[in-house]
């Protein structure tokens, strides 16, 4: 199988790569091209996973990808988009960024499956049956004194500098402590704790909503039908459109805050919860002096094919190599763990606003993703991209084999799911970031699996969150059904 991958990729790459160069065709036909050949090796790897498709992270990456670059770059050339106006690309670099997430996408698979699927038994063979109501109480408040912590101190959101980057990765650990309660609510009380969950859900949503960060207001939700997906239990439509919903929700309140902040908030002080709330407010008056359009503001958002290409674009005008990227990431295990004050001069995860800077030409306190393809480039060109991204899937592939095969861990694993399923765009941050949410997971893991050994939970076949097991079935299993194993 893997073969026929590496064949099949070989191919639509090379293919890929005539589309771009034969003049005739054109850019936005040569872009249409480049989006089928995706989406051609996106349906072989679904047809070859020998598990759920979306439990395999680079499904994730994938799926970001086809919408942010490969769509987005259909609707670049066929939608005025204001950030093409504000930063002129040439179209023939936007189908390069395009060619390049393509052999991007395809290096991460080829890296993925590269090992094999190998259960490795932590803890000798114990697992996690059950979780007691208090430890989901307290990692939720632990979130909500983070948030409250973060802001006071500069840390959160739109309050953070680069110079509070330490402590913000405190404040986000104890964010994810609140996600973490979530995915075990659902994984282990469902049933019995949805009346709990919603409010959990609901203290994340509007902690997200504060980061000022559309995407931190619907993980919550989001986290809820992963959870369910991973567990094999059918998922309710009404979460569908509770995730809508609140992206919706997100836009309008989230995108006059930024449009807020930048022209008359930026610099004001936002310490303090109450104040943060005053200005997400003030925000909204603001924003009845002119007619936003939300569509607009959501094919923007979404589109990472103009800093894609304005990035190419810079590397090859100046003939930019970002070197010290090498020795970072041979050094990012020791960032991961040894605190700023330990080591002053350990580098700070900045690039965004270094990008904003010196790729678009704008202030320092705005900070500009790039995708983590354009910063492979940026580092050694379409080389990088490859290294890189055959990186990312090792990484991925050993977090699947020690997590989600391992299935009293899956809650674990959800939690790193979203960690690892869309690399960073500075590939050290990701390593160190990996490690670190790893090192400080790793005390609770340790509590849990203690706490149910002392309990001695009996393993039986039923599924997460049920209370009894089936009356006509008396096989003992782990509670969360075991990933189905298949060729790779």
């Amino acid at each position: 199988m893997q073969g026929t991958r590496i064949g099949l990729y070989v191919l639509s790459s090379a293919l890929g790569y005539a589309a771009l160069h034969y003049d005739t065709f054109g850019h936005a036909n040569a872009q249409i091209v480049l989006t089928v050949l995706f989406l051609i090796g996106m349906g072989f790897e679904k047809q070859a996973a020998g598990h759920p498709f979306f439990v395999l992270p680079p499904a994730v990456f994938s799926l970001y990808s086809l919408i942010n670059n490969m769509l987005g770059g259909i609707v670049y050339f066929n939608y005025d988009l204001e950030s093409a106006q504000q930063f002129p690309v040439y179209a023939e670099t936007v189908v390069r960024g395009s060619w390049y997430t393509l052999v991007a996408i395809q290096a991460l698979w080829v890296a993925f499956y590269a090992l094999p699927d190998f259960k490795v038994r932590l803890f000798g063979h114990a697992e996690v049956r059950t979780v007691p109501v208090s430890l989901i109480a307290a990692l939720t408040g632990i979130s909500v004194f983070a948030f409250v912590a973060g802001v006071s101190l500069g840390a959160y959101g739109y309050t953070a500098s680069a110079e509070t980057s330490d402590i913000e990765a405190y404040v986000q650990f104890g964010g994810r402590l609140g996600w973490l309660a979530i995915v075990l609510t659902v994984i282990y009380r469902y049933e019995t704790s949805k009346v709990l969950l919603y409010w959990i859900v609901a203290l994340n949503v509007l902690m997200g909503l504060a980061y000022g960060h559309k995407s931190m207001a619907v993980i919550p939700v989001f986290l809820v039908v992963v959870s369910l997906y991973m567990t094999g239990r059918k998922i309710n439509k009404g979460y569908f459109a509770a995730i809508a919903a609140t992206l919706a929700i997100a836009y309008i309140i989230v995108e006059p805050f930024r449009v807020y902040y930048a022209s008359l908030g930026e610099g004001r002080d936002l310490a303090e919860v109450g104040k943060l709330a005053n200005a997400f407010s003030e925000a909204r008056e603001y924003s009845g002096v002119y007619e936003m359009d939300h569509l607009s503001a959501f094919l923007e958002r979404n589109n990472y094919v103009v800093p894609l290409a304005k990035t190419i674009e810079y590397a090859d005008l100046t003939n930019y190599y970002r070197d010290e990227e090498w020795g970072n990431l041979a050094l990012s295990p020791l960032y991961a763990v040894v605190p700023r004050f330990l080591w002053e001069s350990k580098p700070l995860a900045d690039f965004g606003s270094w990008a904003s800077v010196n790729i678009f030409g704008l202030p320092g306190t705005t900070s500009i993703g790039i995708t983590p393809q354009g910063y492979a480039y940026l580092v050694y060109r379409l080389p990088g991209v490859i290294i890189f991204f055959l990186l990312y899937g090792v990484i991925q592939r050993l977090a699947f084999n020690l997590w989600y095969l391992n299935s009293g861990f899956v809650a674990f694993y959800i939690l790193l799911y979203l960690e690892i399923g869309y690399p960073a765009v500075v590939p050290w941050t990701y390593v160190g970031g990996t490690l670190k949410a790893l090192f400080f997971m790793a005390p609770l893991m340790i509590w849990l699996v203690s706490w149910n050994r002392r309990r001695q939970v009996p393993s039986t076949s039923m599924r997460p969150g049920r209370t009894s097991p089936p009356a006509t079935s008396t096989r003992l299993s782990s509670p969360i059904p075991p990933p189905t194993s298949g060729s790779s």
